[in-house]
């Protein structure tokens, strides 16, 4: 049989484990912010690439990354936040997305959770 100082041991384990992974997720890779306190500077959508560049009013927020999605003539744009740090110094994002063909599309969205999109550029 397993004693309880071994079960006690791995179930602490297992909860330190998760509370690094949920500590690295807010604090440095960052989650993804929501649109209606994103405010976009400026767009270009060209064959090649897309440029977007703007900040947030989240306070004490820094920009960490983004991910798209392409749907058809459509791109996602997700962003994530992250609390500042030396790292992540500022809610200001300056992002060049590259690696597709952007040429068909005609809609650039922001998307946060879910259902939380907001149209930023159409053709």
């Amino acid at each position: 049989m397993i004693s309880w100082q071994k079960c006690s041991l791995v179930a602490s384990s297992i909860v330190i484990i998760l509370v690094l992974i949920g500590a690295w997720l807010y604090f440095d890779y960052g989650l993804y912010i929501n649109t209606a306190s994103t405010a976009i500077q400026n767009i270009e959508v060209k064959a090649k690439n897309i440029e977007l560049r703007g900040t947030t009013d989240a306070s004490s927020t820094g920009f960490s990354g983004y991910k798209y999605n392409i749907q058809g003539d459509s791109i996602y744009i997700r962003l994530r936040y992250c609390l500042v740090s030396k790292i992540h110094p500022s809610g200001n994002f300056d992002i060049k997305i590259t690696g597709d063909n952007f040429e068909k599309v005609n809609n650039v969205y922001l998307q946060g959770e879910k259902n939380d999109t907001k149209l930023i550029w159409h053709k």
